[in-house]
This record gives structure tokens, sequence and C-alpha cells, in this order.
């Protein structure tokens, strides 16, 4: 199954409650920090359940917990395996 990629820079001090509240929506997501001094992440969403991550990280967003997102391409895919799909 291919998941849509995203990327998004939190706020540091409340990084592990984000990280913490995506874990608790029934692992929706596969979230990893790709930067520690930007708190920059990287969220792997499965495709059913982009509607709902969407959802949840605009409330974070909203609350500041989050910075910014967005949807990226996924850096684990190359041309030929997109061709594949």
């Amino acid at each position: 199954m291919l998941c849509k990629y995203y990327k998004a820079n939190l706020q540091r001090t409340t990084a592990w409650f984000v990280s913490g509240v995506l874990r608790n929506e029934s692992n929706l997501v596969l979230e990893r920090c790709l930067d520690k001094f930007t708190c920059e992440f990287e969220f792997f969403v499965p495709t059913d359940c982009e509607k709902h991550f969407l959802k949840v990280m605009a409330f974070l967003l909203e609350k500041g917990f989050v910075l910014n997102f967005s949807e990226q391409k996924n850096r684990f895919l190359d041309e030929a395996t997109e061709q594949q799909f």
C-alpha cells in the first residue's frame, strides 16, 4: 500500500504531544522526526486515513501545536515505482 507523504514543523515544546495524539488515533499515521533542531517531522498516511489525518492536523494547527504542514512527494518512491501504481 502506498501512503501519502506530509511534512510539518511542530512547536518544539509540544512535539511529544502531537506525536501522542496521532498515535492515540488508532495509529492513524507513522510519524518521524527529521530534524530535532527545526522540529521538522514527516508523516506517512495511508490513503484511506488521509481525511481523518487532515482533520486532526487542522485542529492541531489551529491550536498552535503545528506551525505548518503540507503534502510532499514521497521521498521513498522513485520514478520506476510510481509508474507501477
